[in-house]
C-alpha cells in the first residue's frame, strides 16, 4: 500500500484472556503484518489474564457488559479508544462499534450453530450476534474455504469474504528428554480444550479396545467435556494410561509433539484445525475425523476416520501404531504439506481484505 502507512485497529482481546487458537492467530498475524509495514493500533476488551501486549489500549470492563453495551448503545465507537486509525480489524467475537471506519471481521468457525447441542449457550448466543454483525462489515476473513462455504450458506455474499488459512508457529526445540519422562512413542496426544465438540472420548473409547499399554497425553485447557471424561477414564480403568497435563506453553507442546505416537483429533466440527497443522509440522502422524477442512489443510497427510464410532477409531490408533511405515509415510507428507502454510501467506490475504475493505468505504 503506498502513502502513509495504514493505521489499524486491531483486535487482541484474545491474547489477554486465554491461551487459544484464536490467542495465537492474534499473536502471529499481528506481527507479520507489522512486517509489511502496517502500523497496528491494539485494543483489548475485559479482563486481563495474561499481560497487555505493548501499546495496547484497554476497554477494562468485563466484555460481556460492553457488548451488551454496544448492542444498545453503539457509543463509544472504537476509533475513540485507540486514536486515528484507518479501518477496524475485529479478531475474535467481539465487533465494536465505528462510526466511520471500515470494519474487517475474522470468522474462525460456525460450529456453535451447527452442533449447538455441544455448546455452551452463551457461546451459541456470541456466535449469532458475530453472525449478526457481519452485515456492518466491509469486508469478512475466513481462516479457510470450508468456512467461507459456511458463511455463504448463510446469505453471506461471497464476494464479501477473503479466505486467509492460518499459518504455521516455529515452536521453540524440545528440551532433551529427561528422567520420569514417558518413552518416545509410547503414547497418543489431544491437543486442545476439552469440549464436547472435540469427541475426546472415542480415543478414550478406544483405548480402552486396544491391547498393550498405550497410553494417552490430553494437552489443553478442561472445559464442559472435562468430567464426562474424567469419569470415563476412571470407568474403563484408564487412569493410570491417561495424563490430563492442562494448558501447556510452547515448549511443553514441542516436546509432547516431538515424542508421541500420533496426534488424535476426532472433532465434530471445525474452523480451521490448528493442532493438525502443527503436528504435521512437527513430524507427528495425524489420525482424525474425516472432515472438510481437514482435507482442506491435511490432503493426503493424516490418517482419516470415516464416522464418530468406537470401532472406527480402534482400527486407525491400531494401524498407525502397528505400521512403521504408515507412520513414516504420513509424517513425511505432514511435513511438505505444513510448509505451505505460513503467516507471511496469511498476512498477505488479511492486506487483501484491508484493500476491499478500504475500496468498499471510498
Amino acid at each position: 500500500m503506498s502513502g502513509p502507512p495504514l493505521r489499524v485497529a486491531f483486535d487482541v482481546t484474545s491474547v489477554i484472556s486465554g491461551r487459544t487458537g484464536i490467542a495465537r492467530y492474534t499473536t502471529q498475524l499481528s506481527a507479520a503484518i507489522e512486517r509489511h509495514g502496517v502500523e497496528l493500533c491494539r485494543y483489548a476488551v475485559g479482563r486481563a489474564t495474561f499481560a497487555l501486549p505493548s501499546g495496547t489500549r484497554h476497554l477494562r470492563v468485563p466484555a460481556r457488559v460492553a457488548e451488551r453495551w454496544w448492542r444498545a448503545v453503539p457509543s463509544p465507537p472504537i476509533e475513540r479508544l485507540v486514536g486515528g486509525a484507518d479501518l477496524v480489524h475485529a479478531t475474535g467475537m467481539l465487533a465494536p462499534p465505528a462510526t466511520r471506519l471500515p470494519l474487517v471481521m475474522t470468522v474462525h468457525d460456525i460450529a456453535a450453530l451447527r452442533h449447538e447441542v455441544l455448546h455452551p449457550p452463551r457461546q451459541v448466543r456470541q456466535l449469532r450476534r458475530q453472525i449478526d454483525a457481519l452485515a456492518r462489515a466491509s469486508a469478512i476473513l475466513a481462516v479457510s474455504r470450508a468456512t467461507a462455504d459456511d458463511l455463504a450458506d448463510l446469505g453471506v455474499a461471497r464476494e464479501r469474504i477473503v479466505v486467509a488459512p492460518l499459518g504455521v508457529t516455529l515452536l521453540p526445540e524440545p528440551r532433551p528428554p529427561s528422567e520420569g519422562d514417558r518413552p518416545a512413542g509410547s503414547y497418543l496426544l489431544t491437543v486442545g480444550e476439552s469440549s464436547p465438540r472435540k469427541r475426546y472420548d472415542l480415543v478414550l473409547r478406544a483405548l480402552a479396545l486396544l491391547e498393550g499399554d498405550l497410553e494417552l497425553v490430553m494437552a489443553g485447557p478442561p472445559a464442559d467435556d472435562e468430567p464426562r471424561l474424567r469419569s470415563l477414564a476412571h470407568r474403563f480403568g484408564l487412569e493410570s494410561r491417561v495424563r490430563r497435563v492442562g494448558p501447556v506453553s510452547d515448549t511443553t507442546l514441542a516436546g509432547l509433539y516431538d515424542r508421541a505416537l500420533a496426534l488424535c483429533f476426532p472433532s465434530v466440527a471445525e474452523g480451521f484445525g490448528l493442532p493438525v497443522l502443527e503436528a504435521m509440522a512437527a513430524g507427528l502422524p495425524v489420525v482424525t475425523s474425516d472432515l472438510p477442512v481437514i482435507r482442506e489443510l491435511a490432503g493426503d497427510a493424516a490418517v482419516y476416520v470415516d464416522g464418530q464410532d468406537e470401532q472406527a477409531w480402534t482400527e486407525a490408533i491400531h494401524r498407525i501404531a502397528s505400521d512403521d511405515s504408515l507412520r513414516a509415510r504420513v509424517s513425511e507428507a505432514g511435513r511438505r504439506r505444513a510448509s505451505e502454510f505460513t503467516w507471511e501467506r496469511t498476512a498477505a490475504r488479511t492486506l487483501e481484505a484491508y484493500r476491499l475493505a478500504l475500496e468498499a468505504a471510498s
